[in-house]
């Protein structure tokens, strides 16, 4: 079933209850945040909850096209024994029954997703033609192969549904006090000196630069005048602590701060060098140039969203974009030279600085 945005509108009503769903990563939320966006323009009037997991929630909070944030607690459910985990499933999904949803759309599309998006019960059920479980939906959107980028993939569920797209670009709020916590500790780096952050984590190993790469790299900035910030997230401090160990020029790491000041911090950054991972992708929300790093993944459909951010790849390889979370060899991330990503790195930065946009901290 696929529809105009006037018979979507007539058949949900003035004020419908709707349910957006996208599981898993910081990265993957925020890449579906136009979502709501586009929804608020074409209702306005309308109840939008988004639900995500816990790691998940801080990015969500303060979008002023969201009424509602729900959290699926999935961490917690490892910790309970299999009947309890059963047990808390089941009333997980007769909680949102019991919301009387108008209309959900799941984004996610895994097996536990989509049964939760059947569970609500809602006479719009909107999800992807994944296997058997395109059977939980009512409104099936096809996806026919087509490669596309995650916020596309996103928005073509809500083109479906005859919803006029009006934005494509995924928002991450910040507040003042994330502004000014960030704005506090950048007060301690070298005054007037450019910012470079320097993110060296991810979400699986096989798709992590190599410490010692991200060392050189951080060096050989800094000799140029760059100061170095060390970006890490939940889990992370013991990588950031390696690699500033690593480094034989300054190098600054950040303290322990939310997903929120961790994004302000970055908005004062010329430039955010990045494995794909979440902090990638809040650094572009956020309008600071990025230059992802990629090779177990797809930078064509992960990448950092937007036209001014940069990717580097170990292109002679043919295995890259495999997806794979564990690899012995690993060569698209060992074998990709440092002199390959500072070259791109310098030349953003040139573009930066001769802009109307250089940040410096004063």
């Amino acid at each position: 079933m696929a529809m105009s945005g006037r018979t979507f509108r007539e058949l949900l009503g003035d004020r419908p209850r709707i349910l957006i769903i996208k599981l898993r990563g910081v990265g993957d939320v925020l890449l579906a945040t136009p979502v709501a966006e586009n929804l608020r323009l074409c209702l306005p009037d309308a109840h939008i909850v988004f639900l995500a997991e816990e790691a998940s929630r801080e990015v969500l909070s303060g979008n002023p096209y969201l009424d509602e944030v729900a959290v699926f607690a999935r961490a917690e459910l490892s910790r309970l024994s299999p009947a309890a985990s059963m047990l808390r499933q089941i009333r997980f999904l007769m909680e949102l029954r019991a919301r009387r949803f108008d209309c959900v759309i799941d984004l996610f599309g895994n097996p536990r997703s989509a049964l939760m998006a059947f569970s609500t019960g809602a006479r719009l059920r909107t999800g992807f033609d994944f296997r058997v479980r395109r059977s939980m939906y009512n409104c099936v959107v096809p996806t026919d192969g087509t490669r596309m980028h995650e916020v596309e993939f996103n928005l073509r569920a809500l083109e479906h549904l005859g919803v006029e797209i009006v934005t494509r670009d995924p928002l991450f709020p910040l507040s003042t006090d994330s502004r000014t916590e960030a704005r506090t500790w950048l007060s301690g780096l070298p005054r007037g000196a450019p910012i470079v952050g320097l993110a060296p984590c991810g979400g699986w190993a096989a798709k992590r630069w190599p410490l010692r790469s991200f060392a050189i790299l951080g060096d050989e900035l800094a000799r140029r005048g760059y100061a170095i910030v060390l970006l890490w997230g939940p889990g992370e401090l013991e990588s950031g602590r390696e690699l500033s160990q690593r480094m034989r020029e300054d190098a600054w790491i950040i303290p322990q701060v939310g997903l929120k000041s961790l994004g302000a911090i970055m908005e004062c950054c010329q430039l955010v060098v990045a494995n794909d991972s979440g902090p990638m992708h809040i650094a572009a929300a956020v309008g600071t140039r990025v230059l992802g790093i990629f090779g177990p993944t797809d930078h064509e459909l992960q990448g950092p969203w937007g036209p001014r951010h940069r990717v580097v790849w170990k292109k002679e390889l043919d295995c890259l974009g495999c997806n794979r979370t564990v690899c012995d060899e690993n060569s698209c991330m060992t074998e990709l030279a440092v002199d390959d990503v500072l070259e791109v790195a310098l030349e953003t930065l040139r573009e930066v600085e001769g802009s109307d946009c250089r940040k410096v901290i004063a």
